[in-house]
């Protein structure tokens, strides 16, 4: 078992090596993937692999890109398995123990995720991430639906465990965007034979304002996470012909969901640039400028950016609600 542990700098770096570190999963090397650390970090952790000499480290002098960076973890990793810890989350003792036990336990599938929750810097709990309603095996074709027409992982990538021998013959796309390019990742692993969810939480996922992924903007994602998925329903078709109707069905579900993301961008924008490229976005790649127009009127009658801002709860409760 490897665990890849990418870092350009955190804070919790120690934090989430201790994690690493306290798996009662035995036979597991510790890889930190040092993306060109600067000077002091390198050097505390130098510090901290003196203490703890079964942890790696692998370094580049000058920064590559997210998945370059992880890609490099995998050629290097010598387990059965692979996983990523983000060098800000938190993993609970039995992370590993429980993944490994379900992809033994169902070795048709190539990846295994499971529930989260969701913390601040100071590790206090926010709420609970339990998308996955129960454990088993979500099929290829229900799994590639929802991430298709959805702005919701399933599995974010810091909790899912992987076989090797399948990442290695579909890795990290480095031709993907950071932003959602991490559903075509596991989309095409879940067409080996599904994707194993764990409706336990197994780890935390940190909030906090030094984050580097999950920073975009929704101007900018949404028509690349469209595209992205465009490219992918081709590659999908051509491997899996027979499924050309679920394709054709999902396509109204893309659009609804790229809708979706540009009025949040525009809810939630920092600034009134955003909010009016999002603006411009829906009548663009969201293909709905009668809903442009109707925001940009908002906009006009006097609901500003903190007032917008101030909707952010209430449409919080409604996408729960409706499961968005």
């Amino acid at each position: 078992m490897t665990i890849c542990v990418p870092t350009i700098g955190s804070s919790y770096l120690v934090d989430a090596l201790g994690s690493a570190l306290n798996q009662t999963y035995a036979h597991t090397e510790i890889l930190v993937l040092d993306n060109a650390l600067a000077p002091d970090a390198q050097s505390g952790l130098a510090a901290f692999v003196a203490r703890h000499p079964q942890v790696r480290v692998l370094r580049v002098e000058e920064r590559v890109p997210m998945f370059e960076n992880f890609n490099r973890g995998l050629r290097a990793a010598s387990g059965t398995y692979i996983t990523y810890f983000h060098d800000d989350d938190r993993y609970v003792p039995e992370f590993l123990t429980e993944s490994v036990k379900f992809l033994d336990e169902h070795l048709e599938v190539a990846l295994v995720g499971s529930n989260c929750r969701v913390i601040d810097q100071t590790g206090r709990l926010i709420r609970n991430r339990a998308p996955i309603k129960r454990t088993g095996i979500m099929p290829r074709q229900t799994f590639i639906a929802h991430h298709m027409s959805s702005n919701r992982n399933l599995l974010p990538t810091p909790g899912v465990v992987f076989r090797r021998d399948a990442l290695l013959a579909r890795p990290f796309d480095p031709r993907l965007s950071v932003h959602f390019g991490d559903f075509v990742v596991l989309m095409r692993l879940a067409e080996l034979g599904g994707a194993g969810m764990i409706a336990e939480p197994l780890w935390s996922q940190r909030i906090h304002s030094g984050q580097t992924t999950g920073t975009g903007t929704f101007s900018k994602d949404a028509p690349a996470r469209l595209e992205m998925m465009n490219n992918y329903s081709k590659e999908y078709l051509e491997r899996w012909p027979d499924d050309a109707n679920l394709i054709r069905s999902l396509r109204g579900g893309l659009i609804r969901s790229v809708r979706i993301g540009l009025v949040w961008g525009w809810m939630s924008a920092a600034s009134d640039g955003e909010s009016a490229a999002c603006i411009g976005q829906l009548s663009k790649a969201g293909g709905a400028p009668w809903l442009a127009a109707t925001l940009d009127r908002l906009d006009r009658l006097g609901l500003t950016r903190s007032r917008r801002r101030a909707l952010i709860p209430l449409a919080r409760a409604v996408g729960a609600s409706l499961r968005l």
